[in-house]
């Protein structure tokens, strides 16, 4: 399953944060929370 979603993490995290994340980046649970919609 994470197979699936994770490219597309890394891609809107890299585009929110302006920074190019590795393909392997590990985000926290805090990052990921600060994701609202």
């Amino acid at each position: 399953m994470t197979s699936r979603y994770k490219p597309e993490i890394v891609k809107f995290m890299s585009y929110k944060d302006g920074i190019v994340y590795d393909k392997d980046r590990v985000f926290t649970t805090e990052e990921l929370f600060q994701i609202t919609p």
